[in-house]
């Protein structure tokens, strides 16, 4: 299984997104916004919907998406949620982790 986590870009995201740390849980700074779990198919979605993927470690991508693209993700991956409270014109983390194999 693999997991997705939604969530404010880190600080040293921020600065460089880019940067060269292998930890994917340093990506998003604090709580999740929003998490679940996929199948392979999902980091397919995210190379769809998302933009500026970065490897984190192996196993492990990071994408950038606004309000819109992750809504786009959710339809593909059909997840069920509540309503996100996601500002327009900012961009968010999302972390695709493999969790078990």
């Amino acid at each position: 299984m693999y997991g997705i986590k939604i969530g404010e870009i880190s600080e040293a995201r921020m600065r460089n997104w880019r940067l060269d740390d292998d930890n994917p849980f340093d990506v998003i700074e604090g709580k999740p916004i929003l998490e679940g779990v996929c199948t392979i198919d999902g980091v397919l979605y995210c190379q769809e919907c998302l933009r500026e993927e970065v490897d984190v470690d192996w196993g492990s991508s990071a994408f950038k998406g606004n309000a819109s693209e992750i809504e786009a993700l959710l339809q593909k991956l059909k997840w069920q949620y509540e309503t996100l409270d996601l500002e327009d014109g900012k961009d968010y983390a999302i972390v695709f982790i493999e969790e078990c194999w």
